[in-house]
């Protein structure tokens, strides 16, 4: 539940998330502009559903957690409806929000500027997490690798994370390494109806995504304009590496890459690609192959 009489702003702790949402049955301490449930895993969870909250200026660099300064989600499933998460900064992965083992849906919300040192500049979806996230918008987030979303299984077993992505739109966000937009690794993501524009990967591959193995959808989806910038990066739309993807009408327009595959870059023999009515226009790719698609020997 919710507590109005706390006020929106960080009332001198800068060193825990915003929002932290874990198993409990008690609420140990209020905190910044919501609520801190303390970590008891052994008891239920009331959960924190936010709706019309701005969730802004968090900070996790001075110990404490160091992911997810916005809103950490660990074990449970919020409702998060109309939120706005901008200028959240981590010191390690996910800016705004960070998913460990957790099935939130996030619904109608903006991640605009939103910052992470390592992985996940807004979001971090993580092991046995299946997130929903519906008609929600990234803008200008930025990390190493996944400008605005990691997904991640972490380690060589357990479950894999599976989000579903809704009518979603990546516009201009940045990766200093790999995956302007998204990094996922051994994960199963599906995305319908979702929109990736003008993202860019400065220092590697992916301009919009990066993907590492996995069994990856993406149905309706457009990559407009997106780039990578550093010299040898492949996949201005995507870069895959041992990953099986299915496109369906889909449409990869615009994009540019400084190596082999301007839109679309797939490497590696477990890899399978999919393409079913879906079209490549005006790619282009400076000093490497394909100008739309670039797949290796021993691609099926």
């Amino acid at each position: 539940t919710w507590d109005e009489s706390v006020e929106t702003d960080w009332c001198g702790d800068r060193s825990r998330p915003k929002i932290h949402v874990c198993p409990s049955s008690q609420v140990s301490r209020l905190v910044s502009c919501v609520c801190w449930l303390s970590l008891n895993p052994e008891n239920d969870c009331e959960l924190c559903d936010p709706d019309g909250f701005v969730i802004t200026d968090g900070h996790s660099n001075t110990g404490g957690h160091q992911s997810g300064p916005g809103m950490l989600n660990i074990s449970v499933s919020p409702t998060v409806s109309n939120c706005r998460f901008e200028g959240n900064v981590a010191q390690y992965r996910a800016g705004a929000m960070y998913i460990e083992n957790a099935s939130p849906t996030v619904t109608n919300c903006d991640f605009i500027g939103n910052n992470a040192s390592a992985f996940g500049g807004a979001i971090a979806i993580i092991r046995d997490s299946s997130p929903l996230i519906v008609d929600s918008y990234f803008e200008e987030n930025s990390a190493t690798g996944g400008g605005a979303i990691e997904i991640n299984r972490e380690g060589t077993g357990g479950v894999v994370p599976t989000p579903v992505f809704v009518g979603c739109e990546f516009d201009s966000n940045s990766a200093s390494w790999a995956g302007g937009a998204i990094y996922t690794m051994n994960s199963e993501d599906i995305m319908i109806d979702t929109t990736f524009e003008s993202n860019v990967a400065t220092g590697g591959p992916g301009g919009a995504i990066n993907a590492q193995g996995g069994d990856l959808t993406y149905l309706n989806c457009e990559f407009l304009d997106n780039q990578t910038s550093a010299a040898s990066a492949h996949g201005a739309a995507m870069n895959a590496m041992g990953s099986v993807l299915d496109f369906v009408n889909s449409t990869f327009e615009g994009n540019s890459a400084t190596a082999n595959g301007a839109a679309l870059h797939v490497m590696v023999d477990t890899a399978n690609v999919t393409l079913t009515n879906t079209t490549f226009s005006a790619n282009t790719t400076s000093s490497g192959t394909g100008g739309a698609v670039h797949v290796g020997d021993d691609v099926t």
